[in-house]
């Protein structure tokens, strides 16, 4: 698979992804773009606060590497539009600062089976980092590099967010069964 933005699209995966029918979009009351945009403006805030606070100190006393995975639930029939906003304003980011060292690796996932409403989830994205304070630190000057106007930035993300219905970030720790 090339290098690039391309190996997160679904169709670089062996599954093709299926083809949403008009009968499955749902239509979304004025009441419930209010609720999301106020939840995804939350949710990114946390995920904000998740890499530029919580990291260093969990990271610090472990010589494992940090590990969170970003859990994306995204609305009826606005899939491809927040995987484009995704791979415009988020995706050159997180390669910029892979590029520093900020980040070790980094892995987007699409499922292949579906799941009930609740529990599904449409993309998820692992990122692994050994330095946490280091990716604090260049984040910003990433976005303030790549992104001179923050405002339109901020502006996008904001949607992007507001396509979601759910976003979960987990911070896992692998675990060495050697000794179990």
């Amino acid at each position: 698979m090339k290098r690039g933005t391309d190996r997160l699209h679904p169709s670089s995966i062996a599954t093709p992804q299926p083809t949403l029918r008009p009968y499955m979009i749902r239509p979304q009351s004025e009441d419930s773009v209010n609720k999301n945009s106020i939840r995804s403006f939350l949710a990114l805030l946390v995920f904000s606060q998740l890499l530029l606070v919580a990291p260093g100190a969990m990271a610090k006393d472990q010589k494992a590497p940090f590990i969170t995975e970003a859990y994306y639930q995204i609305e009826w029939g606005h899939f491809e539009e927040f995987m484009e906003l995704f791979k415009r304003n988020h995706y050159p980011i997180l390669e910029e600062l892979l590029k520093r060292g900020a980040i070790d690796s980094m892995e987007a996932s699409f499922p292949v089976n579906h799941a009930s409403e609740e529990s599904r989830w449409d993309f998820r994205l692992r990122i692994t980092m050994s330095d946490t304070d280091k990716m604090a630190s260049e984040f910003p000057k990433v976005s303030k590099k790549l992104y001179p106007d923050q405002k339109k930035l901020a502006e996008e993300e904001r949607h992007r967010f507001s396509l979601l219905k759910a976003h979960t970030d987990i911070v896992i720790r692998l675990d060495d069964m050697s000794d179990w």
